[in-house]
């Protein structure tokens, strides 16, 4: 970050686990809703890696936030067949539930 002249974040951001990761952690009561937790931050990790691939300025970057965007798709599908879903819901990824460059959603 300081070679490319940014600032080092060294706190974490806190808006992504109040507002995604706790409410889901607080609704689990069982299996079927474990699944469902880790299918929505599965989600938003998908969603927000696709989405971060777009403000990236090299293709040195777009293309690492691709694979690991692609990793995580790999894992909503894993946990849509655990949850009975279709398997490849849709031809593309929407970006709807990614998170913004500040951490928080943009829908």
């Amino acid at each position: 970050i300081r070679e490319a002249g940014g600032t080092p974040v060294t706190t974490p951001n806190e808006f992504p686990t109040t507002t995604v990761v706790q409410p889901l952690i607080e609704a689990i009561v069982d299996e079927e809703t474990v699944l469902l937790a880790a299918h929505d931050i599965e989600n938003t990790l998908t969603q927000t890696w696709v989405e971060s691939a777009g403000i990236f300025s090299s293709g040195e970057l777009r293309q690492f936030a691709m694979t690991i965007g692609g990793a995580e798709a790999r894992n909503v599908t894993a946990l849509n067949v655990q949850l009975g879903y279709t398997l490849v819901p849709l031809p593309v990824i929407r970006t709807g539930a990614a998170l913004d460059p500040k951490g928080r959603l943009q829908a």
